[in-house]
């Protein structure tokens, strides 16, 4: 990995300049030689970015009262990414008494006649973006509005390679992010509107038309029509402020649209069992949610306690196949609501929190076969931080979880959860750091986990380490700059 950067400065301008180019040596794909074990070999993924910013002078107007700054961005990326995959049933008459296992890729005949061309590829990927952002300050009596406007030209380009054919897609955009936020502040109270739209470039290797059966039951194509997300987003937020009663309130509110989101439709074939995925843009993904904190602060022992309470609805649009044969138009109605509380108090140089959290979810749908579900999840428990003689201080939490209202019974559970950790500072000015981190003391955590996702299907995570103990040791160091005229 080489970096390289460059900065000029200017009475009236400045100039930024960057060059990364990656290079991997070694590759954990690559270094495997055994393709009889792995049945592919991937070369090292390499990587060069340019990127150069160019600030001009800033335009003032009306006595500082408006501001407009423009700023001129170039950005190149260029990627390349071979792979070879073997397949051992591509080999006539194939036994493993004639064939030696040990023999390296490069000297082996044998893989030659094994080679699946459809599957192996060679790819190439290059993006350039031209981009200037127009921003404009416009300072009012209590706040400010900031506009910005960046413009971009993006042109991409992908070219693969693989049996025996050549494909190249080219996609030049142009994008525009516009955003707008007003700032204002009053004596006991502060407000902020934010207002922008957003697009999301898709991967390019989503316009690849081929075939990529790797897995002959799950087959992965692409889609050439396939469309740039777009997110349009509105957020506000209040705070207001009681210094006498040492109090905070806040409130905020939010919402986002999506078109052309990318879903993967899946079709299913009941006589071979073989799933074909595909890339598709789906419409009628939205969000909104409001939600509130208040702060209480008082003198006794440095209490605090804070209480904070969202509700969130969320429009999920996906394309979903369980049992039909071809995906269908999936919409899932989410309901959320979520409360926590907080209590801290310090006694001496010990600190003691008291936290709990509450989390309640309902998920609705039209389609056939869909349970409609209530679900809750509880969490509640206590934390400390005490220091200890021989400079020695114990950080523990201990919290209990509970789950209600799944329909898979590994779901409805409740566990007891408690870490904690031992830490002493050495050295003559504390700048050694020895840490003893203990995880799931009492080993409550099973490995297997449930969790259910936005489209009300239930999925399984896997853990290796679900309990375990870690040492830490950290140095820190300070130096100060030598002073320059």
């Amino acid at each position: 990995t080489v970096i390289t950067e460059w900065h000029s400065e200017t009475k009236h301008k400045q100039l930024h300049s960057s060059l990364d180019i990656r290079y991997p040596s070694k590759n954990d794909d690559a270094a495997e030689k055994d393709v009889f074990q792995k049945s592919y070999e991937c070369s090292p993924e390499r990587e060069t970015n340019v990127d150069v910013m160019l600030d001009l002078p800033t335009l003032t107007l009306r006595k500082r009262k408006y501001l407009i700054h423009t700023t001129y961005k170039f950005s190149h990326n260029y990627s390349w990414r071979d792979r070879t995959f073997y397949r051992q049933n591509h080999q006539s008459a194939y036994s493993e008494s004639e064939c030696e296992t040990n023999m390296l890729s490069s000297s082996s005949d044998s893989l030659q006649a094994m080679v699946d061309w459809r599957n192996s590829f060679n790819t190439r990927t290059r993006t350039d973006q031209h981009g200037i952002e127009l921003s404009t300050d416009m300072k009012l009596r209590h706040g400010c509005l900031t506009l910005h406007l960046p413009l971009s030209h993006d042109t991409r380009r992908i070219t693969d390679r693989r049996s025996l054919q050549q494909q190249t897609h080219t996609r030049s955009s142009i994008y525009f992010h516009p955003r707008l936020s007003w700032q204002a502040r009053y004596e006991k109270q502060e407000f902020l509107v934010i207002a922008s739209r957003k697009i999301q470039p898709m991967p390019l290797n989503y316009l690849l038309v081929v075939r990529d059966d790797t897995d002959p039951l799950n087959i992965s194509t692409g889609n050439a029509a396939l469309k740039d997300e777009s997110v349009w987003s509105f957020s506000f937020q209040h705070a207001r402020r009681n210094t006498s009663k040492r109090r905070n309130i806040s409130s905020r509110a939010s919402s986002s649209i999506i078109q052309n989101a990318i879903a993967m439709s899946k079709s299913y074939d009941k006589a071979t069992g073989v799933s074909i995925f595909r890339p598709m843009n789906v419409q009628g993904n939205w969000t909104s949610s409001a939600g509130t904190t208040l702060t209480q602060w008082f003198s006794w022992q440095s209490a605090m306690i804070e209480s904070s309470a969202d509700v969130t609805y969320a429009h999920n649009v996906d394309l979903v196949s369980e049992i039909a044969t071809q995906s269908r138009r999936s919409c899932v109605r989410n309901l959320y609501a979520d409360y926590s509380l907080k209590a801290q108090c310090q006694m001496r140089k010990a600190t003691f929190v008291l936290h709990g959290n509450f989390k309640w979810r309902n998920g609705s749908s039209r389609q056939e076969n869909f349970h409609t579900f209530n679900v809750a999840d509880a969490c509640y428990g206590v934390s400390a931080v005490c220091p200890l003689p021989w400079k020695l201080r114990i950080e523990s939490d201990m919290r209990m979880c509970h789950r209600w209202g799944y329909r898979d019974k590994n779901m409805n559970d409740g566990i007891l959860l408690w870490d904690a950790t031992l830490s002493r500072s050495l050295g003559r000015t504390n700048q050694f750091t020895l840490k003893l981190d203990a995880h799931d003391i009492l080993r409550q955590t099973n490995s297997v986990r449930h969790t259910l996702n936005a489209m009300g299907q239930s999925e399984t995570w896997y853990r290796t380490l679900p309990s375990y103990m870690l040492l830490r040791v950290g140095y820190q160091f300070h130096k100060k700059p030598k002073t320059r005229h």
